[in-house]
């Protein structure tokens, strides 16, 4: 479905009335495909959004909408990492220099009635917030987007810029944080001054794709409930505004939050509830009516809901955080009580791709880490963030576990079962279950 969308240099999130370019449905779009290996048909689109950039460094997409400098810088450095082509785009650094300078230009500078200082200008911003404010979805956009400049520069060895982005970056994210409720444990809202409305789906990109986890875990968390609490109908998000239904890509995006949280059980509820909304031919309209289940808004073959099912299927088996690669962290407790086996195949990663084999049986689980690193003598063999450290995250209680046939002396409870932690390397992993109910 997605790749039927793309059309040369350029990708969209519908066939019909939606046949046209965006930047922000692009960087979800884009960013599947580049999960799923499908690199040859991201680069040519990367490089058509500098068709869209001003000569003040703006990336436009359409007028009024501040969030785009954040999603191509965003787009362009994650699709370096997963390929291990960032000298590729050392010729664009200045381009891309001028986008954060844009940035940091256009964030207001004084507090006045209807502005917060530090913070980018009332916009529309993405349509289904609601009237124009000054929503903290583009403020994470663009905040998330510098840092992927700093990461890009970093990798390039350009200290110049770095520091130069590093000062944007620090300063943005404190006025930003100074715009937030004080107490940690309260939500935050879609703009500074708004309580809970159905707007809140917009911050809840700080968690999930952006992961700005340094502006809080607790409030962060407290934004992903608040938004499930207040409106999910049938374990899928309800919006209330212009694309009226039930939102495909909307829960799935709170699905992934749920799963950087370490809450494996509601994300698979999310998941299985999305599909349960599919069309004969595996497709979703953009919004879905919660009485006829037929579609209520946009095009029925939707592009970014297409992208944000794949993503999540990727983070199920393979979820890459800043700090951490963790396996099976999504897979439902259920797929570990019968015989079964599971094979993943050539998920692309920072360092080149990843396979696994797990074989499960009543009692226990081997798992077969099998990493592949770059063959491409123009990619660069080790890119980005890329942990040293993988997680195995398993749904139940492990009573012992032996990596290439050495006992693994410790592991840890999460949230709901097991974490083991494992060197990044090829292992085989043998995990034996407590036969004893324990309360984690």
């Amino acid at each position: 479905s997605l790749l039927l969308l793309t059309d040369g240099d350029s990708i969209t999130p519908g066939p019909a009335s939606y046949h046209h370019f965006w930047i922000r449905d692009a960087a979800y779009m884009v960013n599947a495909l580049d999960a799923y290996g499908h690199h040859e048909f991201t680069r040519p689109i990367i490089d058509r959004c500098f068709d869209h950039q001003t000569r003040d460094g703006y990336f436009r997409s359409q007028q009024g909408e501040w969030d785009s400098n954040g999603q191509v810088l965003w787009m362009l450095y994650e699709h370096a990492r997963l390929t291990g082509t960032h000298h590729a785009f050392e010729s664009r650094l200045n381009a891309l220099r001028l986008a954060i300078r844009w940035i940091d230009r256009t964030r207001s500078r004084n507090a006045s009635a209807r502005e917060r200082k530090g913070l980018l200008p009332s916009g529309i911003s993405a349509e289904h917030l609601g009237l124009a404010d000054q929503y903290y979805w583009d403020n994470f956009w663009c905040l998330a987007g510098i840092r992927s400049y700093i990461r890009l520069c970093r990798l390039l060895d350009r200290s110049t810029e770095c520091d130069e982005a590093l000062r944007i970056y620090n300063t943005f994210a404190a006025d930003l944080i100074a715009t937030f409720p004080a107490e940690s444990h309260i939500p935050i809202p879609a703009a500074p001054g708004r309580g809970t409305d159905h707007g809140m789906i917009g911050s809840l990109s700080a968690v999930y794709p952006l992961q700005l986890m340094d502006l809080g875990a607790e409030r962060l968390s407290a934004t992903v409930r608040t938004i499930d609490a207040s409106f999910f109908r049938d374990d899928l998000f309800m919006q209330q505004f212009i694309h009226s239904g039930l939102n495909i890509y909307l829960s799935l995006q709170t699905a992934h939050a749920y799963l950087l949280l370490g809450d494996r059980d509601r994300f698979f509820q999310i998941l299985t509830a999305a599909i349960a909304h599919a069309t004969p031919t595996g497709t979703f309209p953009e919004a879905i009516h919660p009485i006829t289940k037929g579609g209520s808004m946009g095009d029925g073959h939707h592009g970014w809901a297409a992208a944000e099912l794949l993503l999540a299927v990727k983070a199920m088996f393979v979820l890459e955080t800043d700090n951490t690669l963790r396996l099976l962290s999504g897979v439902p407790a259920s797929w570990f009580d019968e015989d079964r086996t599971i094979f993943v195949d050539r998920v692309p990663i920072g360092t080149g791709s990843l396979s696994l084999r797990v074989h499960n049986t009543t009692l226990s689980t081997t798992i077969l880490i099998d990493p592949q690193p770059r063959m491409d003598s123009n990619a660069a063999p080790h890119t980005g963030h890329t942990a040293d450290t993988w997680e195995v995250h398993l749904p139940f209680t492990v009573s012992h576990a032996f990596v290439d046939g050495a006992p693994l002396p410790t592991f840890s409870a999460g949230r709901s079962g097991s974490i083991l932690r494992l060197a990044a390397q090829r292992s085989t992993v043998l995990i034996q279950r407590s036969t004893e109910e324990v309360t984690i």
